[in-house]
């Protein structure tokens, strides 16, 4: 045999399937770090207590039966000591506030200058003793606002800080110097078989290589929380792994409904899982405070952490079940969902998570495919959920943010149903005084739903309930194509008299058939060209207003039920309008009644009041009036209403 690697039974071990080999499994580990070499098994083991590891394993060859046993990967306690993990408490009076505010990038303020030399190139743990936020607001399940990062020279932080501990009575600061050496674990087949009281297979170490783990997991009626986990380390991979046993019977007929997850994540940055199968789990990947996470050529049932998950890559995957979820993220965090396939069973694929609610900084999905199945079907879908109802629970953060940046990009939709692009939040989720971040910038573009059978809608009615003015939202809508049958239903901007708080800009450009329903503010700007429509209305409702408003090349097809409301454009307060180059086609009408119609004549008397409209190369399809020049929007502002300030800029003039 290689001089290099111990045999397991060289050590005792028997390998009959039979005979309890936890022992000797232990014993060669043991020796194997004396030595230090690498344990090697061959065969069927039974194995019935918890065996420690703490050198390379090589049981590719090896099928584990667990019966109340298991495998975790860690330190050797003589590894920590020469390592000198160190914890430090430290009282608010001995940090200044400004050394451990949210996204912080440095601990030199906060421990000694000794202990910066020492510990630089460390992993680092940093959490909150006494400030917490509540799943699902249920104090009986605090979780501590923690931050994992690296220490590099003079206290210099890789990741900043995720929370703001400034506040804290007490911060616990935990330092951990990363290994000389990484661990390759040639992973076996495992078998589970009687209870299980902890992770079958556990990883509580850093610079750790898993390849080829595979589980089968049938049936039994003991509680778990996790077949797998990974915990408090740093640099951990996963390649072929494969998870076939685990489930949930409205799933996987037959599957105990006691296996909950295939893989847990808790306090780990910089984790790697790829060639992943765990498609029968209830989620293949879940956790909390983790970062720097990479999923690749995978096919799961879904990957959700619940708390504090930041810096995502999704990329190349197939979701069977709830798709992805994630919480409570930091402004600096981006998560990508590329080039994946959603087969989702639940009504949406994406999401916030609902017992934390809360999804900060960038979110990018892109050249993915939704398709939804099974139940799915029974009600609206959704591509992305970011309405969630914890929000509303006491025990929770004052401040809210729903995303920075959302790009959607290069996206197909296959849905029986009609589907939502975004769900976002509703006033009946929100206390009045609350306060809720909109995000900054909104861009979907690529939209591929000319095979689905329900239609497709934006919807952004939101509103800051904390009763102050939103900042204003760019929102960007760029190739979108539905079915000729179909239209795509735009809403934007909040139908009550509280829609002068939200301010937006909107773009539509290249895209099929828009149903408009549109009400802004003083600050929001409406632009649509390149683009055909069916109905386009803007509410007024006695509040609305808007900065401008713009239709260039814009093919408008009103239907053979056509009413006044379908091109309703009279918003009372409007500073400026363009109407360039469009096509007005009542000819569907006309095939339908025999009658001709006359675009806004009802009203055009106002139309003389407004301060600055711009209508040329408009023209009709012979069954509308001739507009040339004339103005078509009727009642879009008054002389009195704006006037132009020293910046250029329209000013209004009413309270």
């Amino acid at each position: 045999m290689n001089n290099s690697y111990l045999d397991v039974r060289d050590f005792g071990a028997i390998g009959d399937g039979i005979t309890d080999d936890a022992l000797a499994f232990q014993r060669c580990s043991d020796a194997a770090f004396l030595e230090n070499k690498t344990i090697s098994a061959t065969g069927r083991f039974l194995i019935k207590q918890r065996v420690l590891i703490y050198t390379n394993i090589d049981f590719a060859n090896a099928h584990l039966i667990m019966d109340s046993g298991g495998l975790a990967i860690m330190e050797h306690p003589e590894q920590r000591k020469q390592r000198k993990q160190r914890s430090f408490s430290v009282a608010k009076g001995d940090f200044a506030p400004t050394h451990l505010i949210y996204l912080g990038t440095d601990l030199s303020g906060t421990l000694p200058s000794d202990i910066i030399d020492e510990y630089a190139e460390s992993f680092v743990v940093v959490s909150s003793d006494d400030i917490y936020i509540f799943r699902n607001g249920d104090r009986n399940a605090p979780q501590k606002k923690s931050t994992v990062t690296l220490m590099t020279k003079y206290g210099r932080l890789v990741y900043p800080l995720s929370f703001d501990y400034s506040g804290s009575a007490t911060v616990t600061i935990k330092l951990r110097k990363l290994p000389q050496s990484r661990l390759r674990i040639e992973a076996p087949s495992i078998e589970v078989k009687g209870p299980v009281n902890f992770p079958i297979f556990q990883i509580n170490r850093d610079l750790v290589d898993v390849i080829g783990f595979r589980c089968i997991c049938k049936t039994f009626d003991d509680t778990y929380y996790a077949l797998t986990s990974c915990s408090d380390c740093y640099d951990v991979s996963f390649y072929g792994v494969n998870l076939p046993g685990y489930g949930w019977p409205a799933y996987q007929p037959g599957i105990s409904p006691k296996a909950i997850y295939d893989v847990i994540l808790n306090a780990c940055l910089k984790m790697s899982f790829s060639n992943i199968s765990g498609n029968t789990g209830w989620k293949t990947i879940d956790g909390n405070n983790v970062r720097n996470v990479s999923v690749a050529d995978s096919e799961l049932e879904a990957f959700h952490c619940h708390f504090n998950a930041q810096d995502i890559q999704i990329r190349n995957c197939v979701f069977h079940g709830k798709g992805c979820s994630f919480g409570t993220g930091s402004d600096d965090s981006v998560i990508e969902i590329l080039d994946c396939k959603f087969m989702t069973r639940s009504w949406s694929a994406l999401g916030m998570r609902t017992d934390y609610g809360e999804l900060r900084g960038t979110l990018i999905v892109e050249n993915c495919t939704f398709q939804f199945v099974d139940k799915a079907q029974t009600r609206t879908t959704c591509i992305l959920v970011l309405d969630d109802s914890a929000i509303r629970l006491v025990d929770q953060p004052e401040t809210y943010a729903l995303p920075s940046n959302i790009l959607i990009r290069n996206i197909k939709i296959f849905s029986k149903q009609a589907c939502e692009l975004i769900s976002f939040p509703t006033e009946d989720h929100y206390n009045n005084q609350r306060k809720l971040l909109p995000p900054r910038n909104i861009n979907i573009s690529g939209v591929d739903a000319t095979t689905a059978q329900g239609g497709i809608s934006f919807d952004y009615a939101f509103l800051p309930f904390n009763g102050a003015d939103s900042d204003v939202v760019n929102i960007r809508l760029e190739k979108i194509r539905m079915p000729p049958s179909r239209g795509f239903i735009l809403r934007v901007g909040a139908a009550d008299t509280r829609q002068s708080k939200v301010h937006f800009c909107l773009k539509v450009i290249d895209v099929d058939a828009v149903y408009g329903f549109l009400m802004g503010s003083k600050k929001s700007e409406i632009h649509i060209r390149d683009s055909s429509a069916t109905r386009l209305r803007c509410y007024w409702g006695g509040h609305a207003q808007l900065k401008s408003l713009s239709l260039e090349n814009v093919v408008v097809k009103v239907g053979s039920n056509y009413n006044d409301n379908d091109i309703s454009l009279d918003t009372p307060q409007v500073g400026f309008v363009s109407v360039v180059d469009c096509v007005f086609d009542a000819s569907a009408y006309k095939a339908a009644t025999g009658n001709t119609l006359s675009l806004g004549s009802s009203t055009a008397h106002r139309s003389s009041n407004n301060v600055a409209i711009e209508c040329y190369g408009s023209h009709d399809n012979e069954n509308f009036d001739s507009l040339g020049r004339k103005p078509i929007i009727p009642g879009l502002g008054r002389p009195s209403n704006y006037t132009v300030g020293p910046d250029g800029l329209l000013v209004r003039n009413w309270p």
